[in-house]
């Protein structure tokens, strides 16, 4: 029965950025390392993956509000520290959970999360908030190879000098979501397509040319040079302007499974889960979370659970694949 399904929270603040960003992990098979991390009393990264774990948990009562309310605090700490490199939130004074800023997205939770796995034993990084003991040490590693090796993906760029008729090459950082800008005339489009956009041949000019030292034009082309061994986390900009970040409702269409092309390379991925927002900007509105399951999917909107038989790709914004 639906109201027996997991991944229910509960919420009396608004933190449905955190709770869909959960679910959304929730569908991830993590490894022994992050199940063994050992938490403090404001481990942000402990705290986070404790609502995951009762997440997946065989009990069909939802997490509590105070539990969730907990996690959030911590991760705007997190992410406040990040902003200052020096902690300025206090756990209890003032509340943040009602100051909504573009932080509390579940693109950026999800894109923090990753970030202060990658970064946990950067000691000019990582806070008080976050658990590094003798004990943790051990599992850091695993947990870092972990996100390293399932999500990270890089892509190079090509520039050709017309000049000399020679290329040369620069290399990305590894990252953990695939940005994919959609059409700014709100035309339907299918997710193939923005990656033939994203990685298509584009003019730049240079201001200098490292093969002739001139000023001239160019094309610089992109390539991925590293591909995720098991998932492919998409992030659909749905969000246009500087000013009221209005939303681009653009229908993506995607087969489940579907086969994309990267790199003339085809391979076959299935959509286990997906973030919906629900409005007009990013500053107002709420998330969902989309799970796949067997006989189709079911929307987890904070405690409600609710069957559904395909995905909304109309409000999805963040996409979670799995390697078939």
């Amino acid at each position: 029965m639906l109201h027996q399904h997991r991944r229910r929270m509960r919420r009396n603040k608004p933190i449905c950025w955190l709770n869909s960003s959960a679910q959304l992990f929730s569908v991830i098979s993590w490894p022994g390392a992050f199940q063994e991390y050992e938490r403090k009393e404001s481990d942000v990264l402990a705290t986070t993956f404790t609502l995951i774990k009762k997440l997946n948990a065989q009990n069909s009562n939802p997490i509590p509000a105070t539990q969730c309310n907990e996690a959030a605090r911590h991760f705007i700490q997190y992410v406040n520290y990040q902003k200052s490199k020096v902690a300025t939130t206090d756990v209890t004074t003032p509340d943040p959970l009602w100051n909504i800023n573009l932080e509390q997205d579940a693109n950026a939770c999800i894109g923090y999360f990753f970030n202060m796995i990658v970064d946990l034993n950067n000691d000019n990084i990582v806070p008080d908030a976050l658990t590094i003991t003798s004990s943790n040490y051990s599992r850091i590693d695993d947990m870092q190879r972990f996100v390293r090796n399932n999500f990270a993906f890089a892509t190079s760029d090509w520039i050709n000098c017309k000049n000399k008729n020679e290329s040369h090459i620069g290399f990305t950082e590894p990252r953990f979501m695939f940005d994919l800008a959609l059409p700014a005339n709100g035309e339907s489009t299918s997710l193939q397509k923005l990656i033939d956009d994203y990685l298509k041949p584009e003019p730049v000019t240079l201001l200098r040319c490292q093969h002739c030292n001139t000023k001239h034009d160019d094309t610089k082309k992109t390539q991925f040079t590293q591909l995720a061994e098991k998932y492919l986390m998409i992030n659909l900009k749905r969000f246009a302007g500087r000013v009221h970040v209005r939303k681009q409702n653009n229908v993506v269409e995607c087969t489940n499974p579907v086969v994309l092309n990267c790199n003339n390379e085809y391979t076959a991925y299935k959509v286990i889960a997906a973030v919906n927002h629900h409005g007009s900007s990013i500053y107002c509105g709420h998330y969902s979370t989309d799970i796949a399951v067997s006989n189709g999917y079911v929307n987890c909107n904070d405690a409600v659970i609710k069957q559904k038989t395909k995905l909304n790709f109309k409000e999805c914004y963040v996409l979670l694949l799995e390697k078939l």
